[in-house]
């Protein structure tokens, strides 16, 4: 979080703008564990041959 001495002249514009849904989404993203990783993609085995036509 910055320091008031950071954001200076933005002052008014900041502190009026809504950041309730933004903070809270940060705050409850802080407390989660991360998503768990996706297990890698495996190639599926190629489909049987057709058969032989009959002669």
């Amino acid at each position: 979080m910055p320091h008031l001495a950071a954001v200076g002249g933005r002052w008014g514009e900041l502190a009026a703008r809504d950041g309730y849904r933004e903070g809270l989404r940060a705050f409850v993203d802080g407390l989660l564990p991360p998503p768990p990783t996706p297990p890698a993609a495996t190639a599926l085995p190629a489909p049987p041959a057709p058969p032989a036509p009959l002669a």
